[in-house]
């Protein structure tokens, strides 16, 4: 698995890595203009609860839907009718601070109990994850990915985690 340079909600820097090297991690990428990352929450907070074995951190990524910046997944200005009824109406940041800001703000939000740390501005976690927006994978505590949803499916992750053993 890829390493990378993120942030603690507070501006620390870390290593993507340091969070896989002690047990074996369920790595979820979301981020607050993505309203799927948003509705999926809920099941994250049940997968922390059910599945004890693992750590499981949310590394918010760069903003799928941002008001009045392109999206980073078609290049155009696509704000979601979900965000305009939410008020979801947030630009992309564009200072480390800023992406902190809107994660920790995420995480209040949607009630996160699990670590959420923050990719850094050059999108490094992201690009290395293969630039999705809501998935998850399961990284072993050798750095290896076991498993990879490229579109986090809730309902199929229970089967995924018992054939690799949890």
């Amino acid at each position: 698995m890829a390493d990378s340079e993120v942030f603690s909600l507070a501006g620390a820097s870390l290593s993507l890595s340091s969070f896989w090297h002690s047990a074996p991690v369920l790595l979820v990428t979301s981020s607050m203009t993505c309203p799927p990352s948003r509705q999926i929450t809920p099941s994250v907070s049940e997968f922390a609860e059910r599945y004890t074995a693992l750590q499981i951190v949310v590394l918010y990524v760069i903003d799928a839907h941002p008001e009045g910046d392109l999206c980073p997944y078609t290049g155009t200005n696509w704000l979601t009718k979900d965000n305009r009824e939410a008020g979801i109406l947030r630009a992309q940041p564009q200072t480390q601070q800023e992406r902190n800001a809107l994660a920790a703000g995420f995480r209040s939000m949607v009630g996160l109990p699990v670590p959420v740390v923050v990719d850094n501005m050059q999108n490094a976690g992201w690009v290395a994850l293969g630039r999705v927006a809501n998935s998850a994978m399961l990284i072993d505590s050798e750095g290896r990915c076991v498993f990879s949803q490229p579109w986090l499916r809730p309902d199929e992750l229970p089967r995924l985690l018992a054939e690799a053993g949890y």
